[in-house]
């Protein structure tokens, strides 16, 4: 028979395999409510920001409704704030003239843009070369319009990664081939865009300079991009809506939106 120091080592033993097996639970537990508690913190910051950035460019769109009826002597900023309740939410709001068009963009300002985001020379020159290809086989196959809509839709072309989709998409947007207002560049175009058409030969910086007075207007585009910047939860959030010309049913808003970005973390550096 074992003696009485076998069986109580045995039972020490057993006492500290259960002490440990029950402190590595409790650490699981303790991990997965963390990572539980910090996911429903991000979904309710989240959910502020979309609730704030939405009300805000309403209230937007309803000033667009003044800039119009003064005959431009009321003339919108680029940068707007507006409060929603508690929260001060800062607007940047771009027409969609002021961005590349990811249709008609030529290889050599895709390859530049990407050159001045960091994406290294070789993958520039050759994505940018992919694009242009992938064009002109959507053009001839008659299917541009059918594939190519949204900016996600470059993500098809070989060698565009996330990397690329991240350099292009606070700088592109998918519009329509003809513009009958001719391809004149906006007041409201980023710096950072200019230098990329100067250095690309695209147009001279007199060209940029020398802007429609019907280009002043936001009110006078077609369609527009809408930034919503929101601080919360003490980061800042950036909430991305599309809207174009065209009143719903019942509203006395004359625009109306055709994309919804979901919320994502905003840098200050972005967008220049």
């Amino acid at each position: 028979m074992r003696s009485v120091k076998q069986v109580r080592g045995i039972a020490l033993a057993l006492v500290l395999w259960f002490v440990a097996a029950m402190s590595l639970l409790v650490a699981g537990i303790v991990s997965q409510a963390k990572i539980d508690i910090k996911l429903a913190q991000v979904h309710a910051a989240q959910s502020v920001a979309v609730a704030a950035g939405d009300g805000a460019t309403l209230l937007f769109l309803a000033d667009l409704i003044n800039e119009e009826k003064s005959g431009g002597q009321f003339v919108l900023e680029q940068s707007n704030t507006y409060q929603v309740g508690l929260i001060k939410v800062i607007l940047k709001v771009l027409p969609s003239e002021a961005l590349l068009n990811l249709r008609t963009a030529s290889i050599d300002v895709l390859e530049k843009l990407l050159l001045k985001q960091g994406i290294e020379a070789s993958k520039a020159n050759i994505v940018s070369e992919n694009i242009g290809s992938w064009r002109n086989e959507l053009r001839y196959a008659g299917r541009r319009d059918s594939v190519l809509k949204t900016l996600e839709d470059i993500l098809l072309v070989q060698g565009v990664d996330r990397r690329i989709y991240d350099a292009l998409r606070d700088y592109a947007y998918v519009g329509p081939v003809a513009n009958s207002r001719g391809d004149l560049p906006s007041i409201f175009m980023p710096s950072f865009l200019k230098d990329v058409l100067i250095e690309t030969n695209s147009f001279t910086e007199e060209e940029l300079n020398t802007v429609p007075l019907e280009n002043v207007l936001l009110s006078s585009s077609r369609s527009l991009r809408i930034d919503a910047i929101i601080e919360h939860s003490g980061k800042k959030w950036l909430r991305r809506q599309w809207v174009k010309r065209g009143a719903r049913a019942g509203s006395a808003i004359r625009w109306k939106s055709w994309r919804v970005e979901p919320p994502r973390i905003y840098f200050d550096e972005a967008l220049q």
